[in-house]
């Protein structure tokens, strides 16, 4: 073929990219840029480095485990077995579509084609050593053979051309460009999709690599240099898209062509590298194509720095590219900076020299320090390593890549002369027509012209840093330890920068700020800096103050027209504020704040004297405005007389006139007086006044929460059920509601059965941020005190219930789901009720309709709308404990060894929870010091009653200890099975030393009775603890469960539905099998609700109650247990709710207490 025929025809329109410490192209190439050795220690985050005989240092990627399953339409479960090189070219190859100028809708159905190099996945046979056969996933087989990797992404982005991967090891990225070159050339497709992506999971292959001397001890790819011993391992993802020129949006460079062939056999062996046949594969290009390889200006070498690699490699390019050379042929490898990404490295050199090329700097190979003394051309000077960052001018560039099987490629490609983008200048004026009916019209489009030419403003940055001098008197503005950037400090800026749109200096520029909000705070230290943009925009004057692109500061700026008088209060028609009274001097002031946690220092203690009823105060100007508008702040803070941490909130309006201010200050006398004149709600000096202040109160061990609720934040696909924090959930629920109430008032009421539950604090600080009036009320319907001071705030009020039916409410929240019925009349078109506790109860009122429900850690946060037609968003667990388990079949054995203490001759029996395994209990009693033995609930058991699956479980534990004393625990429906074993074995004078009792009691009966009254359907509870035992093992939960339950009329039938839906989640578990599981769980429920003691226990027995646990009228201290039992209950509460004994007990010290109760 003519040199025609390649330059024009295909070319590189798009690329994308992953790469170690390098999420992007753009990160790549700054890794690149900067000479960052992107290789680490990173073997120990993919195997077990100490079982195996392997480098620790590895080049890996981030984020393995993030996948967007739903955007590229992959079920969760397949998305679950889907290996991770898959992924990885799923995400690269929409990138690199995009990068194209192409949306990826455009080439649907399209006639382009996919070559992806390497295809070895790992990930099927390490799931195969380490699951045994009945649990492996069956769709581990779709998501890890070698077809599939080509294959998914032709069905993903719908493309009908060739697909298939290509396996050659080290050269597999680039044999795949080479049968994408050959494929468009022939026709077969339009376009092309190059990829090729390398993980590293399993560890046997590394070892298996280093034993056969191929990787570094060292870690380091040492290419070209006389002390290389070997190539460390990488992880990458590289996507290409090529097409023909004519039709390409973007042009990276043109492909010219392509030659590859094998070494065939070899005496050495067959992975020794032949540089007879590199020659020959090289020699053949250049004859095909026409072009002298003297043209070629630079060479992406294999390089991988093993000792008889780039020797080799090297002989066969000095050979074909040096004879007659004038200068030397620069060479390079990219295997020296990221290590050596095996089947994708060939793509990953391509797209250093695409880099570099687009950017006109090429940069330096890492670790070449002393040439390889067997490379003679290395030593004379033929060939030169790029060893530092150099401009980059090169037409043809060339690409070698060779498999250690001995497939080789050679890669030829020109690059396209850099371009600028070009902006159009006419060569005349344009001339533009306009037209108005009137003269004023006409010159209206000078306004037009004025916005043309000038762009919106970017904001103004100001860098903050502790340790520089002019910043440093900042450093003695602290709360509870923290340094916090001034409320001030804000106002400050905002002043200077509207002084500077001004063009006047702000210490002689009046303003007025309006509606001035605080969304969050911003800290300051010493390591790094704190920027802050202002922006202040032109006319309206509103203005945003930002960090990091998250609003800390808002409001409104305009300059002080008129007199200061004009803009502040006749105070002379308003009682005069007394300067007498008692009062606290400086160091009694400071102390004071001291108490409450502000440690201002420096500047910030410019108070000189102050009333303590912060009424007035006196202070001294230091010569900086952000501490003396501060201390004239401060003087307030003693209004209140609890000694608790408060920030400003919102400033209604702020006028400060400067000159006035320096005009009062004498130079013999800097004092100023402060006045609050509370009636009015200001406070004011001479030049200033503040004008409806309100602050927040902060909890000393919450004093950066407020970040979250000022940021939009995105919320993830979750493939499986997640666990929230008490703080995110209680956000997120807040959230919903006030972005879908109407702007205005909010009438907000707690309605609690436990005070301890209280939110309204929270609740009001985030609502401030959108509602300019908050109406707070609380109805304590428990029997203990509220704490004055978790409801002082300016609107808060104790009322009752009757109280409650005179308005209409915006949000309730509740702890008492029984009540739900008779406040839900009282709730706004448009209310919400936010509710903590078990969501089961609350689904049983039909009347409600739940648009948004998580499981949370420590609460379970609903919110709930009336005659709404949302539909539910996804069932919350309730009876069962809230993280999806592994379902198998029934236990064979009623007793499990779970630990076996040699030292210990002290053992205790663990009973199951309602799910009949001690799978959940499994990880808390293993911690235990003694020996312990849990029971779980087999085929055989009897579940007629309560009373007879005891006796059964009695005879299985004297199989292991005959005689007493015993100890016994019980979790929830475990802990009453655990009762009734005390009974009988005492009733057959037999000892129990011990009965501990894991948040359960036999007098739940009476909450459920109760409860039950309450509606006529007779099988709710059915419901509820099939719909529950559903969402624990199922992957995602469907919203429809609980409602296909209880549609159901008898129990057979709700049995069938849950079986079938359990078996399509688990088909590792017969669907016999699985109806027995369910069977079981409904059956042991059903003894424990119809189980009722009337004989008193003896054995010393003790409570683990869970303080958040939702149990209706047993709001005792025992749970009433000390009705059946004849000693005193000893009784632990735990700050958690149910499930705080499998998912917090390590956060909470439960076993530390269980090991001091036993033993």
């Amino acid at each position: 073929m003519n040199n025609c025929d390649y330059e024009s025809e295909i070319v590189i329109s798009g690329m994308a990219g992953r790469f170690p410490k390098s999420a992007n192209l753009d990160e790549f190439w700054q890794n690149l840029v900067d000479g960052t050795d992107m290789v680490q220690e990173g073997a120990q985050f993919r195997y077990n480095v100490e079982e195996f005989d392997v480098p620790t240092r590895m080049a890996i990627l981030d984020n393995l485990d993030k996948f967007d399953a739903e955007f590229f339409s992959v079920h969760a479960k397949q998305a679950g077995a889907l290996d991770s090189r898959i992924k990885l070219l799923l995400e690269t190859t929409y990138e690199a579509i995009v990068d194209a100028g192409i949306n990826p809708v455009e080439i649907q159905g399209s006639r382009t084609g996919v070559f992806v190099g390497g295809a070895d996945s790992t990930t099927q046979g390490i799931l195969s050593r380490s699951t045994s056969p009945d649990k492996i996933n069956k769709y581990g087989a779709l998501g890890n053979v070698s077809s599939m990797f080509a294959n998914r992404l032709s069905y993903v982005f719908n493309l009908h051309g060739p697909s298939y991967s290509v396996d050659t090891a080290c050269s597999s990225s680039s044999i795949a460009l080479h049968q994408a070159l050959q494929a468009i050339r022939a026709g077969s497709c339009d376009a092309a999709i190059v990829a090729s992506s390398t993980t590293h999971n399993d560890p046997m292959s590394s070892q298996c690599f280093h034993q056969l001397k191929m990787t570094s001890n060292d870690g380091k790819c040492k290419a070209f240099d006389a002390s290389a011993d070997g190539y460390v391992r990488a992880e990458a993802a590289v996507a290409l898209y090529i097409c023909k020129r004519q039709v390409a949006r973007r042009v990276y460079s043109t492909l010219v062509h392509s030659t590859t062939n094998n070494d065939g056999y070899k005496e050495q062996g067959i992975t020794y590298p032949s540089q007879h046949l590199q020659e020959k594969v090289m020699r053949q290009l250049y004859k095909d194509t026409g072009i002298s390889p003297l043209e070629v200006d630079y060479i992406e070498a294999h390089g991988t720095g093993t000792k008889v690699g780039d020797p080799q490699e090297l002989a066969a390019i000095t050979n074909v590219f040096c004879d007659g050379r004038k200068g030397p042929l620069h060479i390079g490898s990219v295997k020296s900076n990221m290590g050596h990404s095996e089947h994708a490295s060939g793509l990953c050199g391509i797209a250093k020299v695409l880099l570099a090329h687009s950017f006109g700097q090429l940069p330096a190979n890492l670790h070449y320090n002393t040439p390889n003394e067997e490379i003679p051309s290395l030593q004379d000077g033929r060939i030169n390593v790029i060893d530092k960052l150099q401009p980059f001018n090169a037409r043809y560039v060339a690409f070698n890549s060779m498999g250690f099987g001995g497939s080789n490629v050679h890669i030829l490609m020109k690059l396209d002369p850099r371009e600028d983008t070009k902006i159009w200048t006419p060569a005349t004026p344009v001339i533009l027509l306009g037209s108005g009916r009137t003269q004023q019209a006409v010159e209206s489009y000078d306004v037009v012209h004025h916005t043309m030419e000038i762009s919106r403003q970017k904001g103004i940055k100001f860098t903050f840093n502790l340790s520089n001098k002019e910043d440093s008197f900042l450093e003695g503005h602290t709360v509870d330890g923290k340094n916090l950037f001034p409320a001030t400090g804000y106002v400050w800026l905002v002043w200077k920068c509207f002084a500077q749109q001004n063009r006047c200096r702000f210490e002689n520029f009046p303003v007025v700020l309006e509606n001035m909000r605080f969304e969050r705070m911003t800290l300051l230290n010493t390591s790094k800096d704190t920027e802050l943009v202002v922006n202040i925009f032109t006319g309206s004057g509103k203005f945003e103050i930002t960090e990091s692109d998250s609003i800390v500061c808002s409001g409104l700026v305009r300059n002080l027209d008129n007199t200061t008088d004009d803009e502040m209060i006749d105070y002379q028609i308003c009682k005069e504020v007394d300067m007498t009274g008692p009062c606290l001097n400086k160091e009694d002031f400071y102390k004071e704040m001291h108490l409450r946690g502000y440690g201002h220092s420096g500047l910030f203690q410019g108070i000189e004297q102050a009333h303590t009823g912060g009424i007035w105060a006196k202070v001294r100007w230091h010569g900086e405005w952000v501490s003396f508008i501060d201390a004239v702040l401060q003087a307030t803070l003693l209004r209140n007389e609890t000694r608790d941490l408060y920030v400003p909130l919102r400033i209604q309006k702020l006028t400060i006139n400067p000159n006035e201010i320096m005009e009062h200050l004498a130079p013999s006398d800097s004092i100023m007086d402060v006045k609050s004149w509370q009636d009015q709600g200001t406070i004011t000096c001479v030049g200033m006044e503040f004008r409806d202040l309100s602050f927040a109160k902060l909890s000393k061990k919450t004093l950066e929460l407020q970040k979250a609720t000022a940021e939009q934040v995105f919320l993830p696909y979750w493939k499986t059920p997640q666990v929230l924090s008490e703080t995110a959930a209680l956000e997120f629920s807040v959230e919903v509601a006030l972005d879908n109430l109407a702007v205005g008032k909010l009438i907000f009421t707690e309605i609690l059965r436990a005070p301890s539950n209280m939110i309204g604090q929270r609740v009001i600080n985030q609502a401030m941020l959108k509602f300019q009036i908050i109406d707070f009320c609380l109805v304590n319907n428990s029997n203990e005190a509220v704490d004055e001071e978790h409801i002082a705030t300016a609107t808060s009020r104790v009322v009752t219930m009757d109280d409650i039916d005179k308005v209409e409410q915006s949000l309730l929240y509740i702890d008492d789901s029984k009540i739900i019925p008779n406040v839900i009349k009282t709730l706004r078109h448009d209310g919400f009720i936010l509710y903590k506790g078990y969501s089961g109860e609350a689904l049983s009122y039909a009347e409600l309709t739940v648009i948004s429900e998580k499981t949370f850690q420590e609460i379970d946060s609903q919110s709930y709308v009336k005659n709404s037609e949302l539909a539910l968003d996804t069932v919350n667990r309730e009876l069962i404990p809230n993280k999806t388990l592994s379902l198998r079949p029934l236990p064979e054995k009623p007793i499990l060894e779970i630990n076996s203490v040699k030292m210990s001759k002290d053992a205790i029996f663990v009973v199951h929870p309602i799910d009949g395994t001690i799978d959940t209990l499994r990880e808390l009693v293993s911690q235990l010091e003694v020996n312990v033995y849990g029971i779980e609930c087999t085929k055989e058991a009897p579940l007629e009653s309560l009373e007879k699956l005891a006796g059964y479980y009695l005879n299985k534990i004297r199989e292991i200890q005959p005689r007493g004393p015993y100890k016994l625990c019980g979790y929830s429906f475990g802990a009453n099975v655990a009762f009734e074993m005390a009974l009988q074995l005492e009733s057959e004078s037999e000892t129990v030393s011990l009965l501990v009792m894991l948040d359960g009691s036999p007098r739940w009966k009476h909450w459920i009775d109760n409860y039950s009254s309450n509606t006529e359907d007779k099988l709710i509870w059915v419901d509820l603890i099939l719909s529950s035992y559903l969402s624990q093992y199922l992957p995602t939960v469907s919203p429809q469960i609980y409602q296909e339950l209880k549609g159901r009329n008898t129990e057979e039938s709700k049995i069938n539905y849950a079986a079938d839906t359990l078996s399509d989640a688990n088909p590792h578990v017969g669907l016999e099998a699985i109806r027995d599981c369910v069977c079981a769980v409904k059956s042991r429920a059903l003894c424990g609700m119809n189980y009722n003691p009337v004989v008193k226990v003896k054995a010393k027995t003790v409570l683990l109650k869970a303080l958040d646990s939702n149990v209706g009228d047993l709001a005792s201290s025992d749970y009433n247990l000390g009705e059946i039992c004849e000693n005193a209950v000893e009784v632990f509460e735990i700050p958690g709710n149910h499930y705080c004994f499998h998912e917090r007990f390590q956060e909470l010290g439960i076993a530390e207490m269980l090991n001091k109760i036993i033993t």
